[in-house]
């Protein structure tokens, strides 16, 4: 019932990945940092699951990204997530 507090845990079956990448000018960087992020463009979030479907996404910046930006980003997270899967145990 809406409301009611339980002692069940959702099962988590799928570990998602987020990855923000940035563009600045014609450059594309991955996990930018402050000072880079203060030089963004534009900004995409992209959250990868087990997988590899894309859970979500959320674009910042003032600046718009064409579709051939959003499909390498989205190639660059996939590419990512792969390798952080890596380290978890």
């Amino acid at each position: 019932k809406y409301g009611e507090h339980t002692k069940e845990k959702l099962p988590t079956t799928n570990i998602p990945i987020t990855c923000t990448l940035g563009k600045i000018k014609n450059f594309i960087i991955i996990d930018p940092g402050l000072e880079e992020e203060r030089l963004l463009d534009s900004r995409l979030t992209v959250t990868i699951g087990d997988n590899n479907h894309i859970h979500a996404m959320q674009k910042g910046g003032e600046e718009s990204l064409k579709e051939e930006d959003i499909n390498e980003m989205i190639k660059i997270a996939m590419h990512a997530s792969k390798e952080l899967r890596k380290l978890i145990p």
